[in-house]
């Protein structure tokens, strides 16, 4: 738990679209009633090296799913 000395400090969660998995160390931590979890959709992310367009939409629908999951879960 952090704290500022007065109240604790709310913790923003990262979780990138190669980090779709409940058990990384970063969620495993977090205080479902106090943390925040963001994930974003970077736009860069599917033009820096060429990928084919359904593994681009392969990996933006496995993080929306796996976001519905976290939401589930509390």
């Amino acid at each position: 738990m952090v704290t500022d000395g007065r109240s604790l400090v709310l913790i923003l969660v990262l979780i990138l679209g190669d980090q779709l998995s409940p058990a990384i160390a970063s969620l495993s931590v977090a205080d479902k009633s106090r943390d925040v979890v963001l994930m974003c959709e970077v736009a860069e992310e599917t033009t820096y090296v060429r990928h084919h367009k359904q593994k681009i939409a392969f990996v933006l629908s496995a993080m929306r799913h796996f976001a519905g999951e976290l939401r589930d879960l509390g």
